[in-house]
């Protein structure tokens, strides 16, 4: 900030301006007389020179050709300071920082009418005959890909046909792409083939050590990052959150990272070593509840408020253990 905001002292409320020591020790029953009424301020004035404090309306009244002052008011007490708002040299909103309603409320206080945003743009491109765009696994990635703050398209619908995989992707002008269904090794799992047809595509990994999710992949197709994802839901949401969210923070510009709640596990929760497991939690009176460790059908999935990383290296938690629970992307708050 080039300077204080605001640049000099304002009434924060309706009132009388004072200087607080002219008014020392005034009360209803001992009353402080001066020769001349305060002026009279509304909130948002600025304070007259010579005055640091406010005093309500009803502490001022005329008594015998003085003036009557039946309060005291400490320094400062009913004013907003010069830099209350943010002080000169100080970051109001840091490079990297969510543009959230609160900090843009708070950009605005200091007159910053714009700011500059980065938002990626990113393409869903749903796999498997006879599936539509509304398919259920690809609208809830897209409805977690905009709650994270990127632009998106409605999802498109593509044939389990390799030719035809490689085509759309070529076509596709995205920061990053997210294909939803054929990442498995079955007959019909096309998607991986199709990338491969793409031209300046390069598959960096297939099979992944997460669960639920393993057979979630990341490649590239000249610049743009492209992640595959299963057609389960519970699946498609692990790798998600694990590989997507980290991915489209970093085309933001977003510090890294997710906030841990802090809750305590409702029941212990058992993890095998070797694979980070993503276990969904549901919220219940203060606590965190585990789902289903795996296969979790969209009627309880639904409960989902938050989720668990287990780590690779770890067995697990045991109740009551506050570990790495993190909110949903456009979940309740908790």
């Amino acid at each position: 900030m080039p300077a204080n905001v605001p640049t000099r002292a304002l009434a924060a409320v309706d009132g009388w301006a004072v200087a607080a020591d002219m008014v020392v020790g005034a009360g209803p029953g001992a009353p402080v007389f001066l020769a001349e009424r305060p002026a009279a301020v509304e909130i948002g004035d600025a304070m007259p020179d010579g005055t640091d404090a406010v005093l309500p309306p009803e502490a001022v009244a005329e008594a015998a050709g003085f003036v009557e002052i039946s309060a005291a008011a400490g320094a400062g007490e009913g004013v907003r300071p010069a830099g209350f708002d943010g002080e000169a040299g100080a970051v109001v909103l840091a490079a990297g920082r969510r543009l959230t309603p609160l900090a843009a409320a708070a950009a605005r206080s200091v007159g910053l009418a714009e700011a500059v945003v980065r938002r990626p743009y990113v393409r869903i491109l749903v796999i498997g005959d006879g599936l539509e765009p509304q398919d259920v696994t690809g609208r809830l990635i897209a409805d977690l890909v905009v709650a994270r703050g990127a632009e998106l398209d409605r999802p498109a619908a593509l044939a389990d046909d390799p030719a035809v995989i490689a085509g759309a992707l070529a076509e596709t002008v995205a920061d990053l792409i997210i294909t939803v269904g054929g990442s498995g090794v079955g007959t019909t799992d096309r998607t991986l083939d199709g990338i491969g047809l793409a031209a300046a595509s390069e598959v960096l990994a297939h099979g992944i050590a997460i669960a639920p999710g393993e057979t979630t992949a990341l490649a590239m197709i000249g610049d743009a990052p492209v992640l595959v994802l299963p057609g389960r839901p519970d699946a498609a949401l692990a790798g998600f959150l694990l590989v997507g969210l980290p991915l489209i923070d970093r085309l933001a510009g977003a510090d890294p990272g997710l906030p841990d709640l802090g809750l305590p596990l409702a029941g212990k929760v058992s993890s095998a070593l070797g694979m980070t497991e993503l276990r969904f939690m549901a919220l219940e009176n203060g606590q965190a509840v585990p789902l289903a460790a795996s296969g979790l059908p969209l009627g309880r999935l639904g409960r989902a408020d938050g989720y668990l990383v287990v780590p690779a290296r770890s067995e697990g938690f045991p109740a009551g253990a506050l570990s790495g629970i993190y909110r949903l992307p456009g979940g309740r708050s908790w």
